[in-house]
C-alpha cells in the first residue's frame, strides 16, 4: 500500500519488512528504507499501552497513521504529521529489554535515542526547519503527556511544532479513548489562558 502526500514530492511504500520513504530529488526519486524497522512486524507493545491490532510496532504505527489520514485530512501539516508518526517510535528497536515485571517489553529513552538516530541518519532528506521540528516532536512525543514544571511546559507551548506534537500524541494513543487526549489537551489550553499566551 502506498501513500502518496502532497507538499513534499514524498511516498510511504510499506514493505512486508519495511517501510521505505521515497523523496522527491532532481535526479529522480530516491528510496531510503527505514532500516531501524527491519523487523516491526515481531516488536510488541503492551497492550495495555498499545492495544491496536496484533500489539506489533507496526499495527501501532499503520493505525496511527489511518487516525492521521482519518482526523487531520484537511490539516496542511498532514504529510509532516505522516513523517512523525513513523519517526516516533525508531528508537524502540534499539532500546527493547524485555520486562520481567510486566512479560513485555520497555523502551526506556525510546524517544532521546530515536531523535538522535532520526538526526544522525534521515535529517538530511528534509528542509532545516522540517527537520528540525520532526527531530523536535520525536523527542518530546512522551513528555507531552507527563510534564508539569513550568518552565518545561512553557517550553513546549512556546515551540513551533507544538501543534505538530498535539497531532502526533493524538495519533500515538489511536488504540486508547480520545478522552485521553482531550483531557491533556484541555490542561495545555488551560495553562495557555492561565499564562494570557496566545496559540
Amino acid at each position: 500500500m502506498s501513500q502518496k502526500k502532497k507538499g513534499l514530492g514524498a511516498v510511504w511504500t510499506h514493505g512486508i519488512q519495511m517501510p521505505i520513504l521515497v523523496r522527491a530529488h532532481p535526479d529522480g526519486p530516491i528510496s531510503i528504507p527505514i532500516k531501524e524497522f527491519n523487523a516491526w512486524h515481531s516488536i510488541f507493545h503492551n497492550p495495555d499501552y498499545h492495544p491496536e491490532g496484533d500489539h506489533s510496532l507496526k499495527a501501532h504505527i499503520m493505525d496511527a497513521m489511518r487516525l492521521a489520514w482519518s482526523d487531520f485530512k484537511h490539516n496542511e501539516a498532514l504529510p509532516l504529521l505522516a513523517d512523525a508518526i513513523m519517526f516516533h517510535d525508531i528508537g524502540k528497536p534499539a532500546t527493547m529489554k524485555p520486562n520481567p515485571k510486566t512479560g513485555f517489553n520497555s523502551y526506556i529513552m525510546h524517544e532521546k535515542v530515536g531523535a538522535e538516530i532520526f538526526r544522525e541518519d534521515y535529517a538530511k532528506h528534509y528542509t532545516e526547519e522540517e527537520a528540525d521540528d520532526l527531530e523536535w516532536v520525536i523527542r518530546q512525543h512522551m513528555n507531552w503527556w507527563v510534564v508539569a514544571k513550568q518552565g518545561k511546559v512553557l517550553a513546549l507551548l512556546e515551540h513551533r511544532a507544538f501543534p505538530l506534537l498535539c497531532q502526533l500524541a493524538r495519533c500515538d494513543k489511536s488504540g486508547l479513548a480520545p478522552a485521553l487526549w482531550e483531557v491533556r489537551m484541555g490542561w495545555f489550553e488551560t495553562y495557555r489562558e492561565f499564562k494570557g499566551l496566545t496559540a
